[in-house]
């Protein structure tokens, strides 16, 4: 594929996902053009600006080429193909996109709230569930001009081809939807807007902590009592956090190992419980150990 062309699906997709961009991007035939060169409207993500093509004019991926793809690369080229010009393709990926609530997924979705195929609309209705509030909602409350332009594009469609069908604009299956995602927003947008400061002052307060580094949107926090308990925390939104940190993880088998987690959409509330973990214990535990846990080194001083 072209430089170009990698560049332009590389940019519908926040820099995390590069890596994963260029996988995909490898593994696409030949299209018989190139992606339209119109977004879908002004994106931004978590300060990111994305340029989403309107239409996407590339073989649909075989299931044999899936199968050769990460979970996160399949998530990658489903988004991608919720823009195919062909209405089947749309419908069959967004309903793979529906299964992740990945935020980064949600302007695929939303998209095609304010097109005019009611088939695909009817796939969001019952697709779209609780696990979607957080992400969605924090997608929306970035970008209101683009919910905005949604909700003209969604009584545009309504007025030239479903009047007929549901003169209550109300019933229209994309109206029902738009209410309950703007419900969702609303009740965000409404919340308590955090402060990084105030939190880490509380931790403070509460535990023995010190802070690595620290930026308005993030900070790396230490217990000093276990050199490897570390805590990552970051602004998600106005009233969610995005928190790494070691946990211990045990199998079936009762056998324990521990690993860096991360979690996202965490509330304070949260983040006070999981520092406990590690002020008391140096990692997160599980509710029920059974067998030994791993070793933990721990300082004498």
């Amino acid at each position: 594929m072209k430089p170009a062309l990698v560049a332009r699906f590389r940019g519908a997709l926040p820099s995390e996902c590069a890596e994963d961009v260029d996988v995909v991007a490898a593994m696409l035939g030949r299209g018989s053009h190139s992606p339209s060169e119109f977004d879908v409207g002004p994106i931004v993500m978590r300060g990111e600006r994305l340029r989403i093509p309107t239409r996407l004019y590339f073989p649909e991926p075989t299931p044999e080429q899936l199968r050769e793809l990460s979970e996160r690369q399949r998530l990658v080229a489903s988004c991608w193909f919720t823009r195919h010009h062909n209405g089947h393709v749309r419908e069959r990926m967004v309903e793979e996109v529906l299964r992740h609530d990945a935020v980064w997924t949600a302007p695929y979705v939303i998209q095609l709230l304010g097109e005019y195929v009611i088939e695909i609309v009817r796939v969001l209705e019952a697709g779209i569930a609780a696990q979607h509030e957080q992400p969605y909602s924090e997608f929306l409350n970035e970008n209101i001009p683009f919910w905005q332009l949604t909700r003209q594009r969604m009584i545009s469609y309504w007025d030239c081809y479903y009047r007929s069908e549901f003169p209550d604009r109300a019933r229209y299956p994309a109206a029902r939807v738009f209410e309950r995602l703007e419900a969702w927003r609303a009740k965000q947008a409404t919340a308590p807007v955090l402060s990084l400061a105030v939190l880490v002052d509380q931790l403070r307060a509460r535990y023995r902590v010190e802070a690595l580094d620290a930026a308005d949107d993030q900070t790396t926090l230490r217990f000093p009592e276990y050199p490897d308990a570390i805590l990552g925390i970051r602004l998600q939104g106005q009233s969610r956090l995005r928190l790494t940190y070691p946990e211990v993880v045990a199998k079936p088998s009762g056998e324990c190992h521990e690993v860096e987690v991360t979690s996202e959409g965490v509330l304070p509330e949260g983040l006070y419980w999981i520092a406990g973990q590690l002020a008391r214990h140096g990692r997160v535990l599980p509710e029920f150990v059974r067998g030994p846990l791993p070793p933990l080194r721990r300082n004498k001083n």
